[in-house]
């Protein structure tokens, strides 16, 4: 259950639901931070942001939160994985969690978001995923060094 300070932000994303692209609205949530909101997270299908980035939001015509952008990014990272086989996936999540990442699986689609902290070492888990291609496919969605 979220902390009674979360907000919902949406973001606004092209992506595949299936086999077709579409406009895909993800609601992340996040924290109140003076002006701005800091993500309380894992994105699964917005870019660019990761978990404890503050960004700017403004009220849309739906009276809905909506992202603007980047105020100030954590450092942190976000990489999305396909398992090829959905036997796999509980498997690389412990691998991942073992790394030091944090992970959210979305069953229905057997998408799996890694929240990748600033203080663990990239390299090691790009050469784990590299490692895998024969299990899975993977997308970098917000690297939070660059």
């Amino acid at each position: 259950m979220p902390n009674p300070q979360h907000v919902k932000i949406h973001f606004q994303t092209e992506g595949y639901l299936g086999d077709e692209e579409q406009l895909i609205v993800e609601t992340l949530w996040a924290v109140p931070v003076a002006e701005d909101y800091r993500i309380n997270n894992i994105p699964f299908y917005a870019y660019g942001v990761a978990w404890e980035d503050i960004v700017k939001a403004d009220v849309d015509d739906n009276g809905d939160l909506s992202f603007v952008s980047l105020v100030k990014p954590s450092g942190n990272s976000v990489v999305r994985i396909r398992p090829d086989d959905e036997t796999a996936t509980e498997r690389i999540v412990e691998q991942l969690r073992e790394m030091g990442c944090d992970a959210e699986i979305f069953v229905s689609n057997q998408l799996i978001a890694v929240h990748i902290p600033v203080v663990v070492e990239y390299t090691k888990v790009k050469t784990y995923l590299e490692a895998s291609r024969s299990i899975l496919d993977y997308e970098e969605a917000c690297l939070g060094w660059t």
